[in-house]
């Protein structure tokens, strides 16, 4: 049983400010801390990318749903159910969700799902506040330490997150215009190595 006190409020107060960022619209969503990790697989399975007990929360498709599991409200922190060595933010993994949410409000189905990286690497960005250390991004490239983790799921999210981070603040884009922007993201990858000024 999770239990909900005033703590949360510093927590929604948060992801409220970082979700602003995107400046997309933002109605009522639901969001659900779950500590049973068999719902939470149930669950899991109406979004097939959602990725079950391996993934620290999911939104569900043609829904205002929002699921999270392993909430640590005192200390901001979820995290999967098959691995309580790895944690993340609390706020930081609903900021993500919710900003899938709106993003697919905004585009609809079709144009979202034909976003790619670029969904993922937004959500990314909206959640970590648009910020990025560009200079251990480059350290953390050329070593590529997360492509020996054998769930390569997070150097993608990295690579997602790095090339949106990128390219948004670097030509000060808005949401409109990363979206339409023809970027790819291996150029994109490319670019940022090869830029001598984050060196």
């Amino acid at each position: 049983m999770i239990k909900i006190g005033n703590n949360i409020f510093p927590i929604i107060d948060e992801i409220l400010l970082k979700v602003s960022i995107s400046k997309l619209e933002n109605n009522k969503i639901n969001v659900y801390l779950c500590s049973n990790p068999n719902l939470y697989y149930l669950l899991s399975l109406v979004n097939i990318n959602a990725g079950g007990l391996n993934v620290t929360a999911f939104w569900v498709p043609f829904s205002e749903l929002i699921y999270v599991s392993r909430a640590d409200i005192e200390n901001n922190k979820c995290g999967p159910f098959n691995n309580s060595n790895r944690t993340r933010e609390l706020s930081n993994a609903i900021a993500h969700e919710i900003t899938h949410l709106l993003v697919r409000r905004k585009l609809g189905f079709i144009k979202d799902c034909k976003l790619e990286w670029k969904s993922e690497g937004y959500a990314e960005f909206i959640a970590f506040d648009g910020k990025m250390d560009f200079k251990q991004a480059k350290i953390d490239l050329q070593k590529k330490q997360y492509v020996k983790n054998a769930y390569n799921r997070y150097f993608k999210y990295f690579e997602f997150r790095l090339a949106a981070t990128y390219l948004i603040t670097k030509y000060n884009l808005d949401f409109d215009k990363f979206v339409d922007g023809k970027y790819d993201l291996l150029n994109t990858i490319k670019e940022f190595k090869n830029d001598s000024s984050l060196k």
